[in-house]
């Protein structure tokens, strides 16, 4: 089960032409890329998620496999998140799981597997354990549920 990003305006973006694996002959879109993270609010505020075009940008270029584009335009959202907040521990491992994913597009399973543990762990602190678990508990749209369907 992934997120549901159905209801995310974001399909009137391209996807870029062509993914990039670096070690390989192919060619980032850097300027595009940019062109989305220079919108990266200032101030990632979990409540207005649906406002910001990176993030659910980010979603879309992760579904479609996009993992290092995924990563590039998620980097910005990051660092705007306040330190230590749910938010930023979600986006983080959002990285990390999509450099996960490129390492295993790249068969490096060690790296690949080294990767996903760090992700895991960034998720373990954007859903911290509670005395009353709530699989509908979301940060910017998501449920630890759906992430955990990413992870395996």
């Amino acid at each position: 089960m992934t997120p549901d990003t159905s209801h995310l305006p974001v399909e009137h973006l391209r996807l870029p032409a062509q993914r990039h694996i670096p070690g390989t002959d192919s060619v980032a879109e850097l300027e595009w890329l940019q062109q989305i993270s220079c919108q990266t609010p200032a101030n990632i505020i979990a409540s207005e998620w649906q406002e910001n075009l990176p993030y659910r940008y980010g979603w879309l270029l992760f579904l479609n496999q996009y993992f290092w584009e995924a990563h590039e335009v998620w980097e910005p959202v990051w660092l705007a998140a306040a330190v230590n907040s749910r938010e930023r521990f979600l986006v983080q491992g959002l990285i990390q799981l999509a450099n996960a994913r490129l390492k295993q597009l790249q068969g490096n399973t060690r790296a690949e597997n080294r990767l996903q543990k760090i992700a895991c762990e960034h998720f373990s602190h954007a859903f911290p354990p509670s005395s009353k678990p709530d699989n509908r508990q979301t940060v910017m749209g998501v449920t630890s549920q759906q992430l955990a369907s990413l992870t395996l």
